[in-house]
């Protein structure tokens, strides 16, 4: 099978997804930083605009030069295919012997039943080592069992490299199973996993990130388990949500909303997978088995959660550095995309960054120096998502980094970095939020108000009620404003949210839309009745309370 055909149906999808996005602005990151366009009101016209940031004039940095030809193919390309690309393929030997050898073994395998294959294997190694290429031709072979075998040679050969015959082509094999990790058959896909991951290159992380990536994920959930399971064995923790999550499914605790794959009874082996990478990083199982009671794998998980929102800082902090020079290039490969606008690689490329953890910062801040608007905005992006997995004092240096952009020129980046600085969620960012809160400037006030909410509720709720005495009545700001009060827990604001929400009084449809700021999950758009809005209405109130409770409202 080819590469374009095994990813057919994902190449499908994703110009499908692409269409729709793009009747749509851009702002793939954060919901706060598309609402400022669905609150401009017909009351309060909106402000000029600053000059276009297509007009951006920056430089580029060293290794992203304004003038350099691009390094992304014409047209519609995929992750997965220029993650699989070996940065320096050792020479391939010829032997034309040895490839009729090959060609008649896998004949006959074709015939054999799997244990009866299994005596041919060793001869299929030794022939390999004189002409790799042959066997490597057998991975495109319409006949599972000829692929299923070279891919177990594949995996003896580079299992040799830890013994005293070595393997002379790990490049070679680390490649050639990328670029066919999409095989459709099962079996011969968990193959070619196991010899990236046995390859033991740093530069190959993003072909496992990939698996589970943000869009075209591997259609095989437990793939993506044992790719996350086996990153986080290699110190790369960007899949450990996502053994967190298979852990809760078939319990009263599943993720329903965001689930990430078709519902299944039989999620024993995803699991198992699971609870190996987690116990390889932690040494210890938590007490979980997947053939527990509900309540007892939800008491597991309960525990999994606590370790992990209590030791993830400092896992990242003592992570292996990002140091592989290969590697090194892939992230800023990565960070080139972002200006590319390709969505679907734009979002993955993100995503990757993000999962790689805390040690590309270094080069996001080279390119948020040096860089054009998108990508920059981007960047921004990235760092606000890397920030929970850094210490204080981490980013307080980060927040200096930050600081000058809230000033800058035009200001059209500045709602992306009021995230960025938001997401850092120390006191000392909160001046910064409140000097944004300018009427004046509704996207960037727009942008303050949303970080605000997230910010410690009594401090929060301080800046926020002194803004609400100097904004003009009716302001198009008057209802996110009240959406970010309640979420940090300032009850005030309630009974107008709820009559305008239930079109009492004040009908204002950007109630549901703010919804989002308040609750994580309130169902009113799913309400079609009286009864279903009046029962959606309470839970809503129910939920809002209960968050300024336990902030100490």
């Amino acid at each position: 099978m080819t590469r374009r055909s095994n990813c057919a149906d994902g190449a499908a999808r994703s110009a499908r997804r692409a269409v729709r996005l793009s009747l749509a602005l851009p702002l793939a990151w954060s919901l706060s930083l598309l609402l400022p366009c669905a609150a401009c009101g017909p009351d309060a016209p909106a402000p000029p605009r600053a000059p276009s940031a297509a007009r951006d004039a920056r430089p580029f940095t060293p290794w992203h030069p304004i003038d350099a030809p691009s390094p992304f193919p014409e047209g519609e390309w995929y992750w997965q295919e220029l993650f699989a690309v070996a940065p320096a393929p050792e020479p391939l030997p010829a032997d034309p012997a040895a490839a009729a050898e090959i060609a008649a073994t896998l004949e006959r395998i074709a015939g054999l039943e799997l244990l009866q294959s299994e005596s041919e294997l060793p001869g299929l190694v030794a022939l390999a080592r004189r002409d790799l290429a042959a066997l490597l031709a057998a991975l495109d072979d319409p006949r599972p069992e000829a692929r299923f075998a070279a891919a177990r040679v594949m995996v003896r050969l580079m299992t040799a490299r830890t013994r005293p015959e070595g393997c002379p082509f790990p490049q070679r094999l680390v490649a050639a199973a990328a670029v066919h990790l999409r095989d459709r058959a099962d079996d011969v896909a968990l193959l070619h996993l196991e010899t990236i991951a046995r390859g033991g290159y740093p530069w190959s992380w993003p072909v496992l990130l990939k698996c589970f990536g943000k869009l075209d994920n591997h259609r095989l959930t437990v793939l993506r388990v044992r790719a996350a399971a086996l990153l986080a064995m290699q110190g790369c923790y960007g899949g450990m949500p996502l053994l967190i999550k298979v852990l809760k499914e078939g319990t009263s605790i599943q993720d329903d909303r965001n689930r990430e794959w078709d519902p299944s009874f039989q999620t024993a082996w995803w699991k198992e997978e699971a609870i190996a990478g987690i116990a390889a990083v932690a040494g210890q199982k938590f007490g979980h088995s997947p053939d527990a009671s509900d309540a007892d794998q939800v008491a597991a998980v309960r525990r999994i959660e606590a370790w992990w929102q209590a030791n993830a800082i400092e896992l990242y902090a003592k992570a292996p550095p990002l140091d592989d020079p290969e590697l090194i290039a892939r992230i800023r490969l990565l960070i080139r995309s972002f200006g590319t606008f390709q969505l679907r690689n734009v979002d993955n490329a993100g995503f990757l960054l993000a999962a790689l953890g805390p040690g590309v910062v270094p080069h996001l801040f080279e390119a948020l120096d040096g860089s054009s608007f998108m990508v920059r905005r981007h960047v921004l992006a990235v760092l606000a998502e890397l920030a929970p997995r850094v210490a204080v004092e981490v980013r307080q240096r980060w927040l200096t980094r930050l600081l000058p952009l809230l000033t800058e020129g035009a200001g059209e980046l500045v709602p992306f970095a009021l995230q960025a600085v938001g997401a850092l969620r120390i006191d000392a960012a909160l001046p910064h939020l409140e000097a944004a809160l300018r009427p004046e400037a509704p996207e960037a006030c727009e942008a303050a108000l949303y970080q605000l909410s997230r910010q410690s509720p009594r401090l929060a709720r301080e800046v926020l009620q002194r803004f609400a005495t100097k904004l003009p009545p009716q302001h198009r700001l008057t209802t996110p404003l009240a959406a970010a009060r309640l979420r940090a827990g300032d009850l005030a604001p309630l009974p107008e949210y709820l009559k305008r929400l239930s079109g009492e009084a004040n009908s204002d449809a950007r109630a549901q839309l703010y919804l989002s700021w308040i609750v994580d999950f309130d169902g009113w758009s799913d309400a079609k009745t009286a009864e279903e809005r009046r029962t959606a209405l309470e839970r809503i109130e129910a939920e809002i309370r209960a968050r300024a409770a336990s902030s100490g409202s």
